[in-house]
């Protein structure tokens, strides 16, 4: 599971009274970080299948944030190893 879809999903979350949530689209959150649609999709059903987040319309919850925040943490050491936004 890639840890910079990660760093790219708490990038992009708010705050709501159920906790933190994507309010966009696949589409919507492929435009804001670079990669194609389908590279989204793959990485957005292999985060619901880990159990780390729930999608809905246009919503994207983070269910598992601990979990998401450590990918996010071990994506930054690979972002500033290689200086590029990538999933």
């Amino acid at each position: 599971m890639p840890p910079r879809g990660a760093y790219h999903l708490l990038e992009l979350c708010t705050r709501d009274e159920a906790g933190l949530v994507v309010h966009a689209t696949q589409d919507e959150v492929a435009r804001a970080v670079g990669p194609v649609r389908e590279v989204v999709a793959r990485t957005l059903r292999d985060f619901a299948h880990e159990g780390l987040i729930a999608r809905g319309p246009r919503a994207i919850r983070l269910v598992g944030p601990r979990r998401v925040l450590h990918l996010r943490h071990l994506a930054l050491g690979e972002l500033l190893q290689q200086g590029g936004r990538h999933w």
